[in-house]
């Protein structure tokens, strides 16, 4: 129990990692823990009750909420419990114990998942008991409907582990690509002011709809398409460290310097000039990995010594990159 209790406190900070969000899934579906979730969750749904800001829609939404949880109503049966726990969890996102809010588009609600740029990535369940975790510097948006209308609209690099529904297709824009798979583990990556977004899938089969295209991937497939230039890229490949990064681990695999700087401003929440590079050294490809804790300097010497270029700190959040021949202005 007190490890239980530890993984729900951790899942109320935003702090697990994605075995203990495995672990606690898990647990919730184990008919001995639904009376202790319940009271745990009975206990931040009167949290909720009394934080959550005191306005007509709130209001409305608690009980609405109230209502289709079935709230001082029998307990749920075990085939059902996962669900109804996964949906008061969001419950309580949506009143303001984690943060989430929610937005209108068109005339339909979408709730807002947000990690900022220098946080960890993060776990959060969606109300089909779907996975998610989105990397630093990511917005993800999904149907307020999400049961009956299974969409979700990316910003960044998320990584899905998707509840089987074929009769509910899981659907992922981005750009101007949509992504649609009924149940399966994937990648996609697409931030703006990046010329190429990449799907990577784990596990199952998807199909990427693209450049008035489409292309099917499975298993250690990948796609990259070129948001610029109106074309894409099939490869095969191992992808076991493809979601390295909700780990904390800065993963990378034959990139560009230019894409491994823009992954460093994202992780440490700074900004990095590289204005007067060259085009061949920000081309330039490089591997390697640094574990989580690993600072930046220590990063930026590792790529220093890779790529013989020079840098130093302007600032707390700042950074220039230059050419090791280049004079440095004050």
């Amino acid at each position: 129990m007190e490890k239980l209790h530890t993984l729900w406190q951790k899942y109320l900070e935003g702090t697990l990692t994605p075995e203990e969000t495995s672990q606690l899934l898990d647990a919730l579906e184990q008919k001995e823990n639904h009376l202790m979730f319940t009271q745990w969750m009975e206990k931040e749904w009167d949290a909720s009750e009394n934080t959550a800001p005191k306005t007509p829609e709130n209001r409305k939404r608690l009980e609405k909420i109230r209502k289709e949880l079935g709230m001082g109503q029998p307990r749920p049966v075990r085939k059902l419990f996962r669900y109804t726990a996964a949906a008061c969890i969001l419950a309580l996102i949506g009143l303001g114990i984690w943060e989430m809010t929610k937005s209108t588009s068109a005339g339909n609600d979408f709730i807002r998942l947000e990690v900022a740029a220098g946080e960890p990535a993060k776990a959060f369940l969606l109300p089909d008991s779907s996975s998610v975790w989105l990397n630093s510097a990511t917005v993800l948006q999904y149907s307020g409907d999400f049961t009956n209308n299974r969409e979700i609209r990316l910003q960044g690099e998320a990584y899905f582990e998707v509840t089987k529904d074929r009769n509910h297709p899981f659907r992922v824009t981005f750009r101007d690509n949509r992504l649609v798979v009924t149940g399966t583990r994937f990648l996609v990556k697409s931030y703006a002011g990046e010329d190429i977004s990449r799907i990577g899938v784990k596990e199952g089969s998807v199909r990427v709809y693209h450049n008035s295209d489409s292309t099917s991937l499975k298993r250690n497939n990948s796609l990259f398409i070129d948001e610029l230039g109106d074309t894409a890229v099939f490869k095969t490949t191992n992808l076991a460290d493809i979601d390295a990064w909700r780990e904390g681990v800065l993963n990378f695999s034959n990139i560009p310097l230019g894409e491994a700087l823009n992954t460093l401003e994202r992780y440490y929440g700074i900004h990095i000039n590289v204005g007067t590079l060259s085009g061949t050294t920000i081309e330039k490809h490089i591997t390697a990995t640094y574990p989580p804790g690993t600072s930046l300097g220590e990063v930026m010497e590792g790529l220093r010594h890779l790529l013989d270029f020079r840098y130093e700190f302007t600032g707390s959040d700042m950074l220039k990159v230059y050419e090791t021949q280049e004079t440095v202005t004050p």
